[in-house]
């Protein structure tokens, strides 16, 4: 056994016999195997995550025998990606994509997203036509989206595009929505080969554009009084030629 191991049974062996696991600081054979069980289910995180997470674990009332799973639970938590933590990510992303224009094709810094409209309705052109209630379209959505584990998220592969149904616009390019961050996604953006073929959305937060309005130069009083001597004689030219032509 390392030292660390060492240290994460320390750590496991109050836990466990506060919550009635086991009977023992881990002297008997029974305790040793369950001391282990738990430590290798909480062996891929981190020393101090694990240290944290059991801290908190001590801290909670359980009205069972806690298993292997809950501490793992609770360490995923505390990392912000505990399957409870990932649905309501994917319940927030359900509300997004319904408020958007889904004929576009999609672009966003979520994985996820992509993975999950895949997995439950085949495309977003599946998911924007489905005619399911939507309390039950939500709720696929989201099991889909939490289906890959936080552990199992690194093999995963993960793509970022889904392409829509809409026409073209009248430039040939195709408009694209993105969901997520806007920096986030142009990057995505520019890193696909056809970017030059995609119409992207103008940043939100860029300032807008000043309207140029035409500057009327102020006159004085006296260059107004001028003025109007002036075109008072213009006209009276143009009015004595005029009637000069219909006299000749």
């Amino acid at each position: 056994m390392n030292q660390n191991q060492s240290q994460l049974y320390c750590a496991l062996g109050p836990f466990l016999m506060a919550n009635n696991v086991i009977t023992d600081d881990g002297s008997s054979e029974k305790s040793r195997i369950i001391l282990k069980t738990f430590g290798l289910a909480l062996e891929p995180y981190g020393d101090d995550v694990v240290q944290r997470a059991l801290l908190k674990a001590l801290r909670t009332k359980f009205d069972y025998k806690p298993t292997p799973g809950d501490l793992v639970e609770i360490v995923r938590e505390s990392l912000g990606v505990s399957k409870a933590q990932i649905k309501r990510d994917g319940s927030c992303r359900y509300l997004t994509l319904t408020g958007m224009t889904l004929g576009n094709d999609l672009i966003t810094d979520d994985w996820r997203v992509v993975y999950a409209i895949k997995k439950a309705f085949g495309s977003l052109y599946g998911f924007a036509k489905d005619q399911s209630p939507d309390h039950l379209r939500k709720r696929d959505f989201v099991e889909a989206y939490s289906a890959v584990s936080y552990e199992d998220s690194f093999s995963t592969p993960k793509e970022f595009y889904l392409k829509g149904y809409a026409q073209k616009s009248g430039y040939g390019q195709r408009h694209v929505s993105f969901l997520g961050d806007y920096q986030a996604c142009l990057s995505i953006a520019k890193s696909r080969p056809d970017f030059l073929n995609l119409q992207v959305p103008r940043d939100p937060n860029a300032p807008k554009p000043k309207l140029l309005t035409a500057q009327v130069p102020q006159l004085s009083e006296e260059e107004r009084e001028a003025s109007r001597q002036a075109l008072t004689a213009i006209m009276a030219q143009l009015s004595g030629s005029y009637v000069d032509q219909l006299t000749a």
